[in-house]
């Protein structure tokens, strides 16, 4: 299907495909999946115009309508008879049967080659083969294996040496086509348990930051993945998983991670590690240095009973009413923690009052280590 050519066969050209809402449309209206991928060509003798093509490849014939819209009804089922389109019929539905029954059997053998070859370290034999299954059968279960043979093989040839071009683009192609079946799989997905395991399985190979960015993974897939996974969680194996995944892993720390940790705290679920990345979030990466003296308080007061808890959120009250510029009660702060016998640390304090700090510091015998502003 091609968009941007006319009925006179004009080309005028498209800008973008919206490929998210092409693929929710599809999703929507047709069943079983069917697998659908989107690509903008550059026409030379159009002066360059962009023409956008969508492929649409059954899975598992036949496809039927799952959805009423417009003239079609619910579970209607169409074939193409030269270039006309007729209702499917009994003798058209018992020859896709037994095609499908020859292509299943020799998509068979290909898979367990390719599995065969995965098992003993050849990704790319293995990528072959999956493929070769793939045309056959485009089942979300081989599409989820070789993204898998696709993101081994990818990380060997990262620790190839050659060509730095060839490289880099062999590497690009590899992220590509990973992330690609990756995709293919979920969207193909049959069932929720399936689904949860394809993202289980792309969501925790990138499991830091940097690893996200060589794999080519996005922030907002990782956030879809860290939805559903956290979805199939409950009680407090969900919240220690939450934040977890915020204070050690994957989740970048943006609103998002600051509105899972706020629902976790409205819960009644309350620890000293959710009020410190609390605390983190709002001081250093939204300066919303009122909000977070806020929690300081609170967490002092519902951990009033530990010493070890006191200590850590009194020393993050000096920091925040230092950045504040509130020296005095910063002083107040100092004082309390010399009564409870231990000695307060300034650390990455920005010193726009340079000499002010330090004889605060000096006075109360405290460690700091200056931060320029260059």
């Amino acid at each position: 299907m091609l968009i941007g050519i006319d009925d006179d066969k004009v080309i005028n050209g498209v800008e973008s495909l919206q490929e998210e809402q092409i693929q929710s449309i599809v999703q929507t209206y047709i069943t079983p999946n069917v697998l659908v991928t989107l690509n903008l060509i550059s026409v030379k003798d159009a002066g360059f115009k962009t023409v956008g093509a969508i492929k649409i490849t059954p899975t598992k014939k036949p496809h039927y309508v799952a959805r009423a819209i417009e003239r079609l009804k619910k579970d209607d089922s169409f074939v193409r008879r030269g270039s006309t389109t007729s209702t499917l019929n009994h003798h058209d539905l018992t020859m896709m049967i037994e095609a499908s029954g020859k292509l299943k059997s020799e998509s068979k053998e290909y898979s367990e080659a390719g599995e065969k070859h995965f098992s003993l370290g050849n990704y790319s034999l293995a990528i072959k083969a999956f493929s070769k299954a793939i045309e056959l059968t485009p089942a979300p279960k081989l599409f989820f294996r070789r993204a898998i043979a696709y993101q081994n093989h990818l990380e060997e040839r990262m620790e190839k040496d050659g060509p730095p071009i060839r490289i880099e683009d062999e590497l690009n192609g590899l992220k590509y086509s990973r992330n690609k079946d990756f995709k293919d799989a979920i969207a193909l997905a049959e069932t929720p348990e399936f689904e949860l395991e394809v993202r289980e399985a792309r969501y925790f190979s990138s499991y830091n930051f940097e690893r996200t960015k060589s794999l080519g993974y996005t922030k907002d897939e990782a956030y879809e993945d860290f939805i559903v996974i956290k979805d199939s969680l409950s009680g407090n194996e969900k919240a220690e998983w939450i934040i977890h995944q915020i204070d050690e892993v994957l989740i970048e720390w943006d609103e998002r991670a600051l509105n899972e940790l706020e629902d976790l705290l409205n819960s009644g679920y309350q620890t000293t590690r959710l009020y410190r990345l609390l605390i983190q979030l709002h001081s250093e990466i939204m300066f919303n240095y009122g909000i977070a003296l806020g929690l300081v308080n609170e967490a002092l007061e519902k951990f009033k009973g530990d010493e070890s808890a006191v200590h850590r959120f009194l020393s993050e009250k000096l920091k925040l009413l230092l950045q504040m510029k509130k020296y005095g009660e910063a002083v107040n702060v100092i004082n309390k923690l010399k009564r409870m016998g231990k000695t307060p640390t300034l650390l990455s304090i920005d010193l726009d009052e340079n000499d002010l700090l330090i004889r605060i510091a000096l006075r109360h015998g405290m460690k700091y280590r200056e931060v320029s502003n260059g």
